[in-house]
């Protein structure tokens, strides 16, 4: 049973990447090792959420060519957590970050109404959970040893 007391922050962090995959991205198509982040923003907010609270955020990038895109992110305790901002190059540009709602009294709730991306988002916590409660039973074993 995972124990939140032993969790930091930077933990959660770190361990994220380790859990994305093909089948947790909304671009399964585009999915490479080289770029792991890529369409994970969603369910890692969610994810990050769970553990920290805070709010999830909603930005549009604009490439150099003027596509665009949606992009969700957290702000906890006024600081803006955003561990999948490396899914993109270094020169977009991101609008003001607010929420999306669209009939829903939070961001959370709006992205969890696409029955895909809450499939993608159950999975990703599984793992995370999974990983972090091993993480944490080792370290623990460790420091009583």
């Amino acid at each position: 049973m995972l124990s939140l007391e032993y969790m930091t922050l930077d933990n959660l962090k770190s361990t994220l990447p380790f859990t994305w995959s093909k089948l947790t991205t909304s671009l399964p198509d585009q999915y490479n090792s080289d770029n792991p982040a890529l369409g994970q923003c969603a369910v890692t907010a969610l994810v990050i959420q769970d553990y920290w609270g805070g709010k999830i955020v909603n930005t549009i990038v604009t490439y150099e060519n003027g596509l665009t895109t949606s992009h969700y992110f957290n702000i906890i305790d006024g600081q803006a957590i955003d561990i999948t901002r490396s899914q993109f190059p270094s020169n977009v540009k991101y609008s003001k970050p607010k929420q999306k709602l669209k009939n829903f009294s939070s961001t959370r709730e709006y992205i969890l109404s696409n029955h895909l991306t809450a499939r993608r988002y159950r999975l990703l916590k599984s793992r995370v959970d999974k990983l972090l409660d091993e993480q944490i039973s080792s370290s623990l074993n460790d420091a009583v040893l």
